[in-house]
């Protein structure tokens, strides 16, 4: 995980959806609590239909960027555990001006979706 990389045994905080937040998640986070790292899931209900919703209104993506770094303004660094919360990241990281460390999946789904493309290309080709 590259925020345990960055933050070490600094507090990393994950963001997710509800579903998210269920058993394959949990058992990963806490296999790495077990190891010595500050790690905390904190499930989000309703913030991917918010984004949805918002997504056209900087005032109320502000609103929601606000709320999450409120309640964990001690994080070293915030995971943002679903497609939906990447729209908040440039709110996150004007409010934050580099203090929180965020991550997402993006570049691991890039580099797999890469990966599968040049396999069907080889397979096919």
């Amino acid at each position: 995980m590259p925020a345990v990389r960055e933050c070490g045994n600094a507090p990393i905080v994950v963001l997710a959806t509800l579903s998210a937040a269920q058993k394959k998640l949990r058992t990963l986070v806490a296999e790495l609590v077990l190891s010595g790292y500050d790690i905390k899931i904190a499930p989000q209900e309703g913030l991917a239909s918010y984004i949805e919703t918002n997504l056209g209104n900087p005032a109320m993506m502000y609103k929601a960027a606000r709320a999450i770094l409120e309640k964990h303004s001690n994080a070293c660094a915030l995971v943002l555990g679903c497609t939906h919360y990447v729209y908040l990241r440039p709110y996150l990281e004007e409010l934050t001006r580099g203090t929180i460390r965020l991550f997402d999946g993006n570049d691991g789904v890039a580099r797999r979706l890469a990966n599968i493309v040049e396999t069907a290309v080889l397979v096919d080709g």
